[in-house]
């Protein structure tokens, strides 16, 4: 049929978004829109840091606190009732027992934690992660004398182990280095965020 493919968005259901997102769903990032990025990530450590203020009065808490934790992200759990309050999923990961950490808070105010080793699960990594680990590669770089690497765009997304399956026991990301996103990375490292270090690093060789 004639028509644009896409034509259909125009007759979306009223109150419905585009794309179709799942329920709960509260970290969506619009990289075309810088200031909405801004705001949502404000009004994110801004719950992270009520949250975290709360540590030391909840027995249930206590012992995540002065803990170096890194804020990953906040899931809303929808009610039927639109009246009723949101429960929310705060995940973190614990970069001193190298574990994902998970902290509900429930409609009636208590809260309740789940830990799971690193190995067994750690949900995707954050921008913020990924630039620490691109920091990190580059830094790493030139002090083998690699100046080139820093003129490089980074790129970083989550690592696994090659020789077994599941997780890294720490969190581990994978760092590339390329003039742009179109061409053939120049530079890789393996970086270890909890213990910041360079697992591994080369130049890659360019055919």
């Amino acid at each position: 049929p004639g028509g644009h493919p896409t034509g259909h968005v125009h007759d979306k259901p009223s109150g419905m978004t585009w794309p179709p997102q799942p329920p709960g769903l509260t970290d969506v990032r619009d990289q075309s829109d810088f200031s909405g990025q801004s705001r949502r990530r404000l009004a994110r450590d801004a719950r992270f840091a009520n949250l975290e203020r709360q540590f030391a009065s909840h027995e249930s808490l206590k012992s995540l606190s002065g803990r170096r934790m890194t804020r990953l992200s906040i899931e809303e759990i929808p009610e039927k009732s639109p009246s009723a309050q949101v429960e929310r999923r705060y995940h973190f990961f614990d970069r001193q027992l190298n574990s994902t950490v998970t902290v509900l808070e429930k409609r009636d105010g208590r809260f309740e934690r789940r830990t799971v080793p690193a190995s067994q699960y750690q949900p995707e990594i954050t921008d913020e992660e990924g630039d620490e680990a691109i920091a990190l590669a580059k830094a790493h770089f030139a002090r083998r004398g690699m100046a080139r690497a820093q003129a490089l765009q980074g790129y970083a997304i989550q690592a696994y182990p090659a020789d077994r399956p599941g997780f890294f026991d720490g969190r581990v990301l994978y760092v590339s280095l390329h003039v742009d996103a179109d061409s053939p990375p120049e530079y890789v490292a393996w970086v270890d965020l909890t213990r910041q270090s360079i697992m591994a690093a080369r130049r890659e060789t360019q055919r």
